[in-house]
């Protein structure tokens, strides 16, 4: 005799979603056992929440069924019993802070008829010495330095980006990759200010970076490199690191800074005597004996030799153990931990190359 497999606990069958007259989900079939998991994932706005509310019966599906062992949990019976078996956890904490921590959980406890289990859930969660507390002494998870709120980005009448997220907190790095074209510098101007997005925000502390009074705070954290090096050739090395300490109102690491990027022996000698990675060595002097929180960097490893991409690596890594945060826009590698990593599309289809049209003529 065979035997019959278990029907599924939770049963998605054809379910499709709408939302604001939007379609963001459409014949969908999951089956749930029970010990089963299924994560949802996607971008800010993309419905993972409507879709939870969904299952959770707050709110039908457009097409299709959820079964509940068997059983359509729309039907008013059956939703009594299927909302018992539900947990939800959501961005509203539900937290009274009249209570303590343990009054909080034990609270839940009453309402479910159970007891016992409170104390020993708050020190699972590392909260045992903090029982007695109101949650008003409870830490909150800090607010990025740096947000990046549902942001589109247009150049030359087309979209480079659409609807992106992306929070950093100190420390914090992103990398953004992609063709030449794609986008890289357009998004970095726009991260300092010097254009606006298409859409979305982006927040400084919790603040639009195009508000006036915000900006003007909000670009005293920013150091700029870019392909254009801004290097003044009738100053010396050193002179040029040091002008820029002047503008800011420091002295004393410019000579530090240029004996870390290697070009110690060459201080008192004049630009035009560097070779392209030794004037790429003197903007990152700069940004040393500068030394604000937030860097971005446009393909600041061009023109480095091997041994200036590990002196760039090495003083990124140095000034995010600091808490600063990096921003790297590059097509070229570099090691970069623990970094978020944006990939930009290009924004034109790739031309045909002559090997494309050897490689067509050797499958044929």
């Amino acid at each position: 005799m065979h035997r019959r497999a278990p029907f599924p606990r939770l049963l998605l069958n054809n379910v499709s979603c709408m939302r604001n007259a939007q379609q963001i989900l459409r014949h969908v079939n999951v089956s749930l056992h029970d010990g089963g998991a299924l994560v949802l994932t996607g971008a800010n706005g993309s419905g993972k929440t409507t879709f939870l509310r969904m299952l959770a019966g707050f709110s039908r599906p457009s097409a299709g069924q959820i079964l509940w062992n068997g059983h359509d949990i729309q039907q008013s019976a059956i939703f009594h019993q299927y909302k018992l078996q539900l947990n939800w956890l959501s961005l509203k904490d539900a937290i009274n802070d009249k209570f303590t921590v343990l009054n909080n959980v034990q609270w839940f406890e009453v309402l479910e008829n159970k007891e016992g289990k409170a104390m020993a859930a708050v020190e699972l969660m590392g909260l045992g010495r903090l029982a007695n507390e109101k949650p008003r002494m409870l830490s909150m998870a800090p607010f990025p330095r740096l947000l990046l709120n549902n942001v589109s980005c247009m150049r030359n009448a087309q979209q480079i980006l659409r609807h992106v997220n992306v929070s950093l907190h100190d420390g914090g790095a992103l990398v953004l990759t992609g063709a030449n074209g794609s986008g890289k510098t357009t998004f970095l101007r726009m991260l300092a200010g010097f254009s606006r997005p298409s859409a979305g925000q982006i927040l400084w502390n919790g603040h639009d970076i195009q508000q006036s009074a915000v900006f003007h705070q909000y670009k005293l954290q920013l150091n700029w490199l870019s392909l254009k090096d801004a290097i003044n050739d009738k100053f010396t090395v050193l002179n040029n690191v040091q002008w820029f300490e002047v503008l800011e109102n420091k002295e004393g690491k410019a000579m530090a800074a240029v004996e870390l990027m290697g070009l110690g022996r060459l201080a008192n000698e004049k630009p035009r005597m560097l070779s392209m990675g030794q004037r790429k060595r003197l903007q990152l002097a700069r940004l040393l004996a500068i030394d604000r929180p937030i860097w971005l960097l446009d393909e600041p490893s061009v023109a480095l030799d091997e041994e200036g991409v590990k002196l760039l690596e090495y003083i990124i890594a140095e000034h995010r153990k600091h808490g600063g945060i990096v921003i790297v826009a590059t097509h070229l590698p570099i090691e970069i931990e623990d970094s978020m990593v944006l990939k930009l599309p290009p924004r034109f289809p790739r031309r045909m190359t002559h090997v494309d049209m050897l490689d067509r003529a050797d499958m044929s």
